[in-house]
């Protein structure tokens, strides 16, 4: 639960998406609201699109400028509601459930080749913090040792 929370969640994910140099899963949601932007305002105004094929070409093209007037508009005020979005997303995602149901259909052997290579780069830290941790309990035993006898 608290990876889902604050690990794995639509935070995360659209942080990855947004920072992550060769991510194109931005530039393909883009494609897809601009799609339904399309779709929606053709649908809005069918009947002027027919008028402006019989109208001069102006009306066409103030048609496409409102279509992205719309897109850039709702990109503008997308980040007030980014808060409403990421809820929206966890809850549609169902990340917790997904991740639970998953992870408890792996061995031990995999789960440790799925995590291994997360602390891989902090590895040596744990060896040396171990190694130096054995030698201080291995100096306080023997002194305890030497000094209880």
């Amino acid at each position: 639960q608290d990876i889902c929370k604050n690990v794995v969640d639509a935070r995360a994910m659209l942080n990855y998406m947004l920072r992550n140099p060769s991510s194109t899963a931005v530039d393909k949601v883009l494609d897809i609201y601009k799609a339904h932007v399309d779709r929606t305002v053709e649908q809005s105004v069918g009947m002027a699109r027919s008028v402006a094929r019989v109208a001069p070409k102006m009306v066409g093209s103030q048609i496409d400028g409102m279509k992205q007037d719309v897109v850039d508009f709702s990109l503008e005020l997308l980040p007030q509601h980014s808060r409403e979005i990421e809820a929206y997303m966890d809850e549609m995602m169902n990340v917790e459930a997904t991740l639970s149901w998953r992870l408890s259909r792996i061995s031990p052997p995999e789960f440790e080749n799925i995590i291994h290579p997360i602390f891989q780069d902090d590895e040596w830290i744990l060896l040396l913090v171990g190694a130096i941790l054995g030698v201080i309990i291995g100096l306080l035993q023997a002194y305890a040792l030497q000094n209880i006898n």
